[in-house]
């Protein structure tokens, strides 16, 4: 479906979520959360109530809203924006919300950015702000809705090879090609442009934690998994904060200084080396 535009004023907004639901949420966050001291300088402990790991496990467990246990650690570590290891509600919120599996993907929005931030994060398994060969094949996969995401399985590591070449990130050194680690701001372009398709079904829950009506709280959430039409659609006016020269591209430099470093590179002659840069 394309729109002609975004009227939306923030990621909130175009996401369609309600005061009410917020309320829910943070009753939900409040039955698993504990009360930590944050900033232990001061004289007086200020508590804030934080979900670690294992409280963040047991609250999907609880409403079964992933179905691949596998899969627990890396919402949390894309969900945990600051990397302090544990998450209060407002980053909580916003993960939650972006991956809600009703949450739209409109590519050069409010949603379409932030959504892919968390991809980004989601698949970036070593949490080195690059996504190596091993995690983009995990990453093309899954846009392409194979049957397996193992980066080790052939057809995977072809049908990524080929995407790497088609979007400029291989480059030949005699018998060997070098893959260039991608950073978010190449992730961004690469999506936003439609270059990198299917990214509307990543980073998605299997049922909403956050729409869920309060009547239904005890219940078994739904698992079937409802992928979001992506839309393609330009805001009005561009988001100030949307600029992908943030955090997630801070070796790059703004024009006019320092040259950036270069990319690191990789072997690709044999799988066991794939992550080596």
């Amino acid at each position: 479906v394309e729109l002609p535009n975004s009227s939306s004023k923030s990621f909130f907004e175009e996401a369609k979520i309600s005061d009410g639901e917020v309320e829910e949420l943070r009753k939900r966050f409040l039955q698993f959360a504990r009360k930590v001291n944050k900033d232990k300088h001061l004289a007086s402990p200020q508590l804030t109530d934080v979900l670690f790991l294992d409280d963040f496990v047991h609250m999907l467990e609880h409403y079964n809203v992933v179905n691949n246990p596998a899969k627990y650690e890396a919402y949390f570590s894309a969900i945990d924006r600051n990397k302090d290891g544990f998450l209060g509600f407002d980053e909580f919120l916003r993960g939650v919300c972006a991956a809600d599996p009703k949450t739209v993907h409109i590519l050069n929005s409010f949603t379409g950015y932030e959504r892919g931030q968390y991809i980004f994060d989601f698949y970036d398994a070593n949490r080195s702000k690059t996504l190596e060969f091993t995690e983009f094949a995990r990453l093309v996969a899954d846009c392409a809705s194979m049957k397996t995401n193992d980066p080790t399985n052939e057809k995977v590591r072809s049908t990524a090879l080929a995407k790497a070449k088609e979007l400029d990130m291989l480059g030949d050194a005699g018998n060997l090609l070098h893959f260039s680690c991608v950073k978010f701001k190449k992730f961004y372009e690469c999506m936003q442009s439609e270059k990198l398709r299917g990214t509307s079904r990543l980073f998605r829950f299997n049922a909403s934690l956050i729409r869920l009506r309060p009547s239904d709280s005890s219940l078994k959430a739904d698992l079937a998994l409802e992928t979001p039409t992506t839309v393609r659609s330009r805001p009005t006016t561009s988001p100030r904060s949307h600029s992908v020269d943030g955090d997630h591209d801070d070796d790059d430099t703004s024009e006019g200084g320092e040259p950036p470093l270069k990319e690191p590179s990789m072997r690709l002659g044999d799988i066991q080396h794939d992550d080596s840069v």
